[in-house]
């Protein structure tokens, strides 16, 4: 139903016309109708009072009447009534919505989507609803590198997705942050030494989109940075009712790229340069600066090195000033990053987050760092995932001791809780292979004398459809999945049925794409 009158919001923004071509794709009969068309009646004969028709809803499809802690028919009623009394009006339909009470965060999420489509950007009142979020949005899912996004990059999504659907050929992948849509800031931050940015506003100048860096007095020596968080630490958060847990957005290896255009009046004595921050490490790694020549475009880019034990918790550009005094303003039209992965980590200077640990998130099981190492142990399935979804082929080494049970794994090609491949540790001095379509199944092995409290090293190399194994130097395992195969996906470590692992080294090296 939700998803009819968003659709439909698309083609009229009559909340009535809405809320009545709604109905039209669930059973007449049904409950949900019934609450819908009783909504929409007493709208009718009182269309003036919404408190009254809150009561109405109380007294006749209260929570109370329903099974479950969050019962949907209530909740239906509530998404009509504010639609109905909005009027229209993007804000009071939000508020009507949020007053009634009832599982204000969905209730005035599914109100806010379809008067966002009814009414356009024009319609919402900016200041008021977008500015103070500066476009962040946080998710709280199993893949860490898809939690801390932005709207942007959301409508982007929901674009590549529409063509999908529709199977239309994809236009040209636009950066990762482009700044494109009216307003959109991507969540970007700033921060000076020796001077002040007083405004980041989205505009366009010399006929390209970006995002306008208003400088105050930036002094000879004087540094400004406009970047974009990739990691949220705990404290960084003012609330996390919904368990958010990330996983860096950049990672080491890969190329940071943007794009920055200085004005005609802007001096010669500006430096630019591509840089992240390590937040492990509490180090800068940037690019040389490269001179701004006023009144063009310049393109910059920066390969990171590969790093041990680092976490990317920024990525931006850091302007430089080599002379006297500077008031102004620059545009950075894009910003973007590509290539594959080169890291490592012994997990020494991760610490205990969000339930699992830094840069990890986890499905079930008890996940932890202890005795230098990173524990999991679990009664089921435990795993728990750390890199980007995206990630093609690549090696992937990872030390590992059992400690106690039958099956102690590692991860590749997650995509998410229910696609990946698993190999590990097996029962009668095993190694085998798993696919997980929702539940997990053998589909290659071999034999392998292993203890308890020994280390061993595994490599697992992924080559297009083809997956090798390499246990302590011996390949054990070479098997093509002819079936529908995972092509891109996260690392991850798992352990199942009662078995306790420990896990001191992964090494992640990406195969650059010709």
């Amino acid at each position: 139903y939700i998803a009819a009158l968003t659709s439909q919001a698309f083609v009229t923004s009559d909340a009535t016309k809405l809320v009545r071509a709604g109905l039209t794709v669930i059973p007449g009969k049904s409950e949900y109708a019934r609450v819908v068309n009783a909504v929409l009646g007493f709208h009718q004969r009182q269309p003036g009072d919404w408190r009254a028709c809150y009561h109405f809803i109380a007294d006749n499809f209260g929570y109370d009447r329903y099974a479950g802690e969050v019962p949907i028919i209530p909740n239906a009623g509530v998404v009509v009534m504010g639609l109905l009394y909005g009027g229209g009006d993007f804000s009071r339909a939000l508020c009507i919505t949020t007053m009634a009470g009832w599982d204000t965060d969905c209730n005035v999420g599914n109100v806010g989507a379809i008067m966002g489509v009814a009414v356009g950007l024009e319609g919402i009142d900016m200041a008021r609803w977008r500015q103070p979020m500066n476009d962040v949005l946080v998710a709280a899912s199993v893949i860490g590198s898809r939690n801390l996004t932005d709207i942007p990059a959301c409508a982007d999504l929901f674009c590549d997705l529409g063509e999908m659907i529709a199977r239309t050929r994809p236009g040209a992948r636009p950066p990762r942050y482009h700044f494109g849509y009216p307003g959109s800031t991507h969540g970007f931050l700033s921060r000076t030494r020796g001077g002040s940015i007083i405004d980041l506003r989205q505009t366009t100048a010399e006929g390209r989109s970006g995002l306008q860096a208003t400088v105050r007095k930036l002094g000879k020596k004087g540094e400004a940075q406009i970047y974009v968080k990739t990691y949220a630490r705990p404290a960084e958060l003012s609330a996390n009712y919904y368990g958010a847990s990330f996983s860096p957005t950049i990672y080491p290896g890969q190329t940071l790229t943007a794009t920055v255009f200085v004005p005609e009046d802007a001096p010669g004595s500006l430096l630019a340069a591509p840089y992240v921050w390590d937040d492990n490490g509490q180090a800068i790694h940037q690019a040389m600066g490269q001179p701004l020549t006023p009144g063009q475009w310049h393109d910059l880019a920066y390969a990171i090195p590969a790093l041990d034990n680092a976490l990317l918790s920024e990525a931006g550009i850091l302007i430089h000033n080599v002379d006297q005094p500077w008031s102004g303003s620059l545009l950075l039209g894009s910003l973007d990053w590509r290539g594959p992965a080169q890291f490592s980590t012994d997990f020494s200077r991760e610490r205990r987050e969000y339930d699992a640990i830094s840069q990890w998130t986890f499905l079930r099981g008890y996940w932890r760092l202890q005795d230098g190492g990173y524990h999991g142990s679990s009664a089921t399935d435990g795993e728990t995932y750390t890199g980007d979804v995206t990630w093609g082929d690549l090696s992937l080494t990872v030390d590992l001791a059992p400690l106690v049970g039958e099956h102690h794994n590692i991860n590749v090609r997650v995509q998410g809780a229910r696609h990946a491949y698993a190999v590990g540790l097996a029962p009668d001095n095993q190694v085998k292979l798993y696919k997980k379509t929702g539940a997990y199944r053998e589909i290659a092995g071999a034999t392998f004398a292993w203890r308890h409290g020994q280390r061993y090293r595994f490599q697992v190399l992924l080559n297009g459809p083809e997956i090798s194994v390499v246990v302590d130097g011996r390949p054990l395992i070479l098997w093509t999945d002819t079936d529908a195969p995972y092509l891109h996906g996260q690392i991850g470590l798992s352990t199942f049925g009662g078995s306790h692992t420990r896990y001191e080294r992964v090494a992640v090296s990406g195969r650059r794409e010709d």
